[in-house]
């Protein structure tokens, strides 16, 4: 490829560039999808909201963090996907704030999450 003139890096990291643009287009439409949901329903408070992440967003997810934690240098397999904006407040599976992660960088996650903590520490002492 270097005897014909073609920089093998700037190829990669175009497609690279290009991988991520898609990712992120495809994010922006789900995410759109996921808005126009979570604004047709009426706020609620007895009513309990599907937990169900689309094939759709798992999809996505799975292009941009393949089979692995997102975790920076974790090996593990991802095993659940965190909502970095509390669904129980948003009730959105928004993409954009959705990460896939292994069961111990989940729970690290909730642990370092100071209102997900204190509420849950206020229904447990009850």
């Amino acid at each position: 490829m270097a005897e014909k003139g073609i920089d093998i890096g700037k190829l990669l990291n175009d497609l690279l560039d290009a991988h991520e643009a898609e990712i992120e287009s495809r994010k922006t439409i789900l995410a759109e999808v996921e808005t126009a949901k979570s604004s047709k329903q009426k706020p609620n408070p007895g009513k309990k909201y599907s937990r169900y992440i689309s094939v759709g967003i798992k999809k996505v997810l799975k292009d941009e963090y393949g089979d692995k934690c997102s975790f920076p240098n974790c090996t593990k397999l991802a095993q659940q996907i965190h909502h970095q904006q509390r669904f129980a407040l948003t009730s959105s599976h928004n993409p954009k704030f959705l990460k896939p992660l292994c069961r111990d960088h989940h729970q690290i996650e909730h642990a370092i999450d100071v209102k997900y903590f204190e509420t849950r520490q206020r229904i447990i002492g009850q």
